[in-house]
């Protein structure tokens, strides 16, 4: 007989709720909009849109995605999380769901005593896609899978929202809504069927600027919701001001409730906060966004002509087939060992896609390949110096391998070998030159006679004496002539006609890609043309005159409809 009263009347308070009115905790997970009374929907444009209006996914400009956590009241909280997907020319696809669950609720019965608990928990899954069907119009739609579980009754059901933008002169922008516009029905076991209602909403903003010398933002909106089997209309209006893209803050106002709020926008996060009056209490929601790869909406903007189409058709395609055939020939010189060709092809393929992760990569591998060739080469050389006792010889490699590889195991030991070995022959070198020091004056003297008398053939003769008579002197001496060559030669390098041909062959083919990768195929030839001015056999050169030329014909034949 002992049934639970308690139980009843939530239940009876619970479903009198769901057959008045639409699920409102559908939208609060848009923590924006819910600081602005929902008014700011007109303009929503994010990874939340789906929450709101579809119609607003046709303006998202980049991938997406959202969080947001709500605490309503005492244990009950409402989580949510969206993915928004922009397509080239194809509007934007979003995935989005939210789980409302009250936490763990006592069941008592008459007398107050504890039976057990329960819970009442909704679980939402929103599949939503946007397009712009014209310049001043936007479409939206949205596909929603609804499960509610109350007391181990469980029920789910679909449904279908609608919205549309219309884009005004004067910066004024108009969107409608439909909630429901195929009704969610649900059929419980043991009550009677609960249909959500319709509900229209519609809404009109303008935004401008305020201040001429700053980037900033002020939007305007206000709107009105009307319900299905409601009689009474609810007004809302709310405002926005943000400067730099970066900072926003946002009011709003719905009959006796407000609500107030902002964001933080840096590098593509967002994070966003709403204090919001509700009926017996004040609520705080935060939502946080995370955006993040290329501009759509930019590329789209960028390439709206028919020309700007084709030659951007023109260029991926290109631009594919040159990647894909330097990736190829990067695989093949890492195969052969030959490292420097390998990374002079991985540097021109990173001219043409400086994001491709897999050129990164393999960029970095092979600079690491390469300073191990170098590291044994150097190894090796010093080791052949170590052999000739030209120690001096065997540290200057051993240096270069320490500059490349610090930790070099070898190296150090080596290094620290060989001048140790060097400090040694240095010291043993000056008790050598000590004893011969008369032998050294005499010589030393007598090449001065000779050179004063210009009698240089026995000056050299007598000096040469000199040096062979000190090893340290010899020593010294011939590796300043060691050094003055290798600055000479180096110098020479530096200035020799094939090695400033090949900088300006680079430079004038990184600028003609360029060039070329951004539609301005007259630059990008003439570039092509002043290459093979330097060098008129490059083949690379020649071959990209003649896409260009035979992508010049395809735009032209598309143009006039061949």
């Amino acid at each position: 007989m002992k049934k639970l009263l308690i139980l009843k009347i939530l239940m009876i308070m619970f479903f009198a709720q769901s057959y008045s009115n639409d699920f409102y905790f559908l939208k609060d997970a848009n923590v924006k909009n819910a600081n602005a009374c929902e008014s700011l929907a007109v303009f929503a444009d994010d990874v939340f849109t789906p929450f709101t209006n579809p119609a607003g996914l046709a303006i998202l400009k980049k991938q997406e995605i959202g969080l947001t956590y709500i605490n309503l009241f005492g244990l009950s909280t409402l989580s949510a999380g969206s993915f928004a997907y922009p397509v080239f020319e194809k509007g934007s696809f979003a995935i989005s769901g939210i789980i409302l669950s009250t936490g763990e609720i006592e069941e008592r019965d008459e007398i107050n005593q504890f039976v057990k608990t329960f819970s009442d928990t909704y679980k939402v899954l929103n599949l939503s896609y946007g397009i712009k069907m014209l310049d001043f119009l936007d479409l939206g739609l949205n596909l929603k899978y609804i499960y509610h579980n109350f007391f181990n009754i469980s029920s789910s059901a679909y449904g279908v929202d609608s919205g549309i933008n219309f884009y005004l002169p004067y910066n004024i922008k108009f969107s409608s809504v439909i909630f429901n516009l195929i009704k969610p029905v649900f059929e419980y076991p043991t009550l009677s069927k609960d249909i959500l209602p319709v509900e229209f909403n519609f809404f009109v903003g303008k935004h401008f600027k305020i201040f001429e010398t700053l980037d900033d933002n002020l939007k305007i909106s206000t709107g009105i919701k009307l319900e299905e089997f409601n009689n009474k209309a609810d007004f809302t209006a709310a405002v926005e001001y943000s400067v730099y893209d970066t900072y926003f803050i946002r009011a709003g106002i719905k009959g006796e409730d407000f609500t107030i709020g902002s964001t933080m926008k840096i590098f593509g996060i967002s994070l966003d906060y709403a204090f919001v009056k509700m009926p017996l209490d004040f609520n705080h929601r935060f939502s946080l966004s995370i955006s993040y790869g290329e501009n759509i909406r930019k590329l789209e903007a960028e390439t709206k002509t028919k020309e700007a189409k084709i030659k951007q058709e023109l260029i991926s395609k290109i631009k594919k087939e040159t990647i894909d055939k330097y990736k190829s020939d990067i695989e093949k010189f890492i195969k052969s060992s030959d490292y420097e060709s390998a990374k002079v092809v991985v540097e021109k393929a990173l001219v043409w896609a400086p994001d491709d992760s897999w050129l990164k990569e393999k960029s970095t591998e092979i600079n690491n390949l390469v300073n191990q060739k170098k590291i044994n080469d150097l190894l090796s050389e010093a080791e052949q110096f170590i052999k000739q006792d030209l120690y001096i010889d065997a540290m200057v490699r051993l240096k270069s391998v320490l500059d490349i590889e610090p930790e070099n195991k070898t190296a150090k030991e080596k290094f620290k070998m060989a001048e140790e070995y060097v400090k040694t022959m240095g010291e043993k070198n000056i008790l050598v030159e000590e004893k011969n020091r008369e032998k050294i004056k005499t010589h030393f003297e007598r090449g001065l006679k000779y050179y004063t008398s210009q009698n240089y053939e026995a000056a050299i003769k007598e000096w040469d004496a000199v040096i062979k008579s000190s090893p340290l002197q010899r020593q010294v001496y011939n590796y300043i002539k060691s050094a003055e060559e290798k600055i000479k030669k180096k110098e020479e390098q530096k200035k020799t006609v094939e090695i400033l041909k090949r900088e300006k062959i680079s430079e004038l083919y990184n600028k003609a890609v360029l060039e070329y990768t951004k539609g301005n195929f007259n630059e990008s030839l003439n570039l092509w043309h002043e290459l093979l001015k330097i060098d008129p056999d490059n083949k690379e050169a020649k071959d990209y005159i003649d896409k260009i030329v035979e992508d010049y014909k395809k735009i032209q034949k598309q143009e006039i409809g061949w």
